[in-house]
């Protein structure tokens, strides 16, 4: 069986925990299959330049009063003629079926789009695994409900129960699933570290003051910047008047750590003492490795922790329970193997 693995682009390394995590869950579920990774990253350079997602990237930022840039953007991205200049490798390579995993329902099935329908033009089932959102809000489910009309998916696994209500009824087959980065211990397992650590991990938000009785090493996540991740987010915070004040002297950290290899994470977050951050998957590789862990920003993607039962991570260092997480990810695998079992029969 020939496995297409359709990834998405390391603009920050959590997006790497979800592909590896990815990898690991299909590889659990068809042990002897081949697994082959291509990358969107085509996609995504393509798909962010230019006004159509600066206008749309600035039109959510502010808001209610965004929504005519919102409009302005998705018709400019729907017919932007740039997206059939590249080439995803993916539309070249034949496979039993193709699978797009983690925070895709949202505007970045839009920018896969063109890759999607061009893999079932030739007959490749695709699922999606591990599959949340940005938001949950009523037009942004419509927004993604009309995607769902535009491309055929074979089933859909959710990585929140809240993904799962909203759009399980689109789908012939469904399930209730996690993310896939809470696979990452089954992908890598790093060397013990020589000294004890902490590790703050804050990217969105000031690091708040944190009573921590070792050495404390400061990461951040944004380690590979596509050409226009940089301007994109200075002009949206620059409109959003609500959004936190975020520090740019990260150099001058104490113990200040950035890297281009995903093992350099996991790595801090399996060795580490305990862990806070404002990024959801350094707090979910954390809590994969059994790492006390605490998560410090509002965002509706966090509701992935719910469905490993840390309810109170928001609120206090969470002890992951390994046996439900373990659990979860063996149910996910079957589930994962009964899905395709099937739609390909």
């Amino acid at each position: 069986m020939r496995i297409l693995l359709l990834k998405t682009w390391i603009t920050n390394i959590g997006n790497a925990f979800i592909d590896k995590g990815a990898k690991t869950c299909i590889k659990n579920a068809f042990p002897n299959a081949e697994i082959i990774e291509v990358s969107g990253f085509s996609n995504m350079t393509v798909m962010t330049s230019g006004t159509k997602f600066i206008a749309r990237y600035i039109g959510e930022k502010i808001g209610k009063f965004g929504n005519l840039l919102i409009n302005y953007g998705d018709n400019k991205m729907k017919k932007v003629t740039e997206k059939n200049n590249f080439v995803n490798i993916g539309e070249m390579i034949d496979a039993d079926f193709a699978v797009l995993p983690g925070c895709v329902l949202d505007i970045y099935i839009e920018f896969y789009m063109k890759t999607l329908i061009k893999i079932r033009e030739a007959g490749i089932p695709i699922l999606l695994l591990g599959a949340g959102g940005h938001n949950y809000t009523y037009e942004k489910s419509q927004k993604v409900k009309s995607y769902f009309k535009r491309i055929e998916f074979s089933a859909l696994l959710t990585r929140d129960s809240t993904a799962y209500r909203m759009y399980s009824n689109c789908f012939k087959d469904s399930y209730d699933g996690i993310d896939c980065g809470f696979f990452i211990n089954d992908w890598y397992n790093p060397p013990q570290s020589k000294e004890p650590f902490a590790v703050n991990t804050f990217d969105t938000m000031r690091e708040p003051k944190i009573d921590i009785d070792c050495k404390i090493i400061r990461a951040h996540h944004g380690t590979i910047i596509s050409t226009y991740s940089g301007i994109i987010p200075a002009i949206g915070s620059i409109l959003n008047l609500k959004t936190r004040v975020k520090r740019f002297d990260v150099l001058n950290e104490n113990n200040f750590f950035v890297s281009d290899c995903l093992e350099d994470y996991l790595f801090l977050y399996s060795n580490a003492k305990e862990v806070h951050s404002d990024r959801v998957h350094a707090c979910v590789a954390s809590l994969a490795y059994g790492t006390p862990t605490k998560f410090y920003f509002k965002t509706p993607r966090a509701k992935l922790f719910d469905r490993i039962g840390a309810h109170k991570i928001y609120n206090q260092i969470v002890l992951p329970d390994n046996y439900d997480i373990e659990n979860e990810k063996k149910l996910q695998v079957l589930a994962l193997r009964n899905v395709v079992e099937r739609f390909q029969s």
